[in-house]
């Protein structure tokens, strides 16, 4: 019996040390067939290169190449549309920052799938054991919680720094640990994450128009508007390093930060008037 097929998506911008690593530990996963896209982010350096110098003889690994840096979402959707051309039907999304523990962490995660899951999450740790943020919403009034959280990002650039702070981390946990279907609520994070079938027969990419930040917002409500659930399976651990893909001037809360922030605030706003249907007729490619 042939083994289930799992496409990853690995985004990589200058840290293309960080982006071996991150490969080599997909590499070594059992169990499941893992075919690896790494879509360069129009880094301008060496990446392209190294990257093809470590990986071009792996029939495992393929290689993509954008010009310009077309943020997390557009990055990761070109990764995404070339699994989907070749079949895959769960598509795991990973930063380059990340490192699998263990060899059976993605077989884990296919494990966790059943009907009406439309994402898979792992147990995520930061370095210092902490687990990795999660952007978590109940199901109940949930437009009217996005839809706040959406206001207060359209006014941020003008409260005060301390204000601002408070806010942005207002619906965003890292100390409560969610296992298994998460049927009242929905949590997300953008570090590594699964696709599944049922996510795919609505949608065949993540929505586009954010540049960085807001993403898992996004997905949030594109699960919503779809009557799917999340499931965060009990995994070993995915080890999170942190902001290794992130631009020097986003790192920071910069007025460039604030800006990209109220504007995908607003981008993804749009979603909590559409439903699935029109989302994917406007947003799928």
């Amino acid at each position: 019996m042939s083994k289930l097929k799992v496409g990853v998506v690995v985004l990589n911008f200058k840290k293309y040390e960080e982006t071996e690593l991150c490969v080599n530990s997909l590499l070594e996963q059992k169990k499941i067939e893992v075919s690896i896209v790494i879509v360069d982010n129009g880094s301008g350096n060496e990446s392209i290169n190294y990257l093809k110098q470590k990986f071009d003889e792996n029939f495992r690994v393929h290689i993509i190449g954008l010009e310009d840096n077309v943020g997390y979402a557009k990055g990761n959707n070109v990764g995404i549309k070339y699994l989907r051309k070749r079949g895959y039907e769960y598509i795991c999304i990973v930063n380059s920052d990340i490192i699998l523990s263990t060899d059976k962490i993605i077989y884990q995660m296919v494990n966790g799938y059943d009907k009406k899951i439309g994402v898979i999450l792992p147990i995520i740790e930061n370095l210092d054991g902490t687990q990795d943020q999660r952007v978590v919403y109940q199901k109940r009034l949930i437009s009217l919680r996005i839809a706040k959280a959406i206001l207060i990002r359209q006014k941020i650039i003008h409260r005060k720094r301390k204000e601002k702070l408070k806010e942005v981390k207002a619906d965003i946990s890292n100390n409560q640990k969610y296992y298994g279907v998460q049927t009242n609520q929905y949590v997300i994070t953008g570090s590594i994450f699964m696709l599944t079938p049922d996510f795919f027969e609505i949608y065949n990419q993540l929505f586009p128009e954010t540049f960085l930040y807001f993403e898992e917002w996004a997905t949030i409500i594109y699960l919503y508007k779809a009557k799917l659930e999340c499931n965060i399976v009990n995994t070993d651990v995915v080890i999170h390093k942190g902001g290794a893909s992130t631009p020097n001037n986003m790192k920071n809360y910069s007025r460039d930060k604030e800006i990209m922030i109220a504007q995908s605030a607003r981008k993804v706003g749009k979603l909590l008037f559409m439903s699935s249907k029109k989302i994917a007729r406007k947003y799928n490619f």
